[in-house]
């Protein structure tokens, strides 16, 4: 079956006029006149400054992959751009918003684990079966003090999180929690009175 090509358009590396594939387009491709032009933009070297990929990856916290879709690059030459100004790349190219704190379950095995594993273990005597996750309390990632960890099934945790989603919308409408495009949620002046009461 012949393809259906497009009105022609300039390639997006080298400028040479080309017909795309209708079907290519369709799904996001139709930008490059041939594979090499293809392969050649990937290994382009970005035009970025370091301050503006210092300011997505550290301050704003947006993964190399997100940047890359940002900025038009493939990951790849944002990673290898990174990489020449010195970024620190720790968090590779997904990370995740929020980081657990990792310790030694056993030196002797060499075996690492998450910190609110292990205490949630010592808080109720076992290790974890299959199926079972900790659940912090406060919602705080990092505060893995024994009385703010919960051990329970996937089911359950889901369970949990939509009761406190189902609080949440109760204050809104209730007029304690309040919503702006500029601020996002900000607490109302009635509940902060309510909170510093002593």
């Amino acid at each position: 079956m012949k393809r259906k090509l497009l009105s022609e358009r300039p390639c997006a590396h080298c400028g040479k006029s080309f017909k795309p594939r209708e079907d290519s387009v369709k799904k996001g491709h139709g930008k490059f006149c041939s594979m090499p032009c293809f392969g050649l933009n990937k290994r382009i070297t970005p035009n970025v400054s370091k301050e503006e990929l210092v300011r997505l990856y550290e301050a704003e916290r947006i993964p190399i992959q997100a940047i890359a879709k940002k900025l038009g690059y493939g990951w790849k030459p944002i990673y290898r751009k990174m990489k020449e100004f010195g970024i620190n790349t720790k968090f590779g190219v997904w990370r995740r918003t929020t980081t657990y704190e990792t310790c030694w379950r056993s030196e002797e095995t060499r075996e690492r684990t998450f910190r609110h594993i292990l205490n949630a273990e010592a808080k109720y005597g076992r290790r974890l079966i299959k199926g079972e996750i900790v659940h912090h309390i406060d919602g705080n990632r990092q505060n893995n003090k024994k009385e703010n960890l919960s051990i329970l099934t996937r089911t359950n945790h889901a369970k949990h999180h939509n009761q406190l989603d189902k609080i949440a919308y109760r204050l809104i409408e209730k007029g304690m929690v309040i919503y702006t495009d500029e601020n996002g949620y900000t607490i109302s002046t009635k509940l902060e009175e309510v909170l510093d009461a002593k």
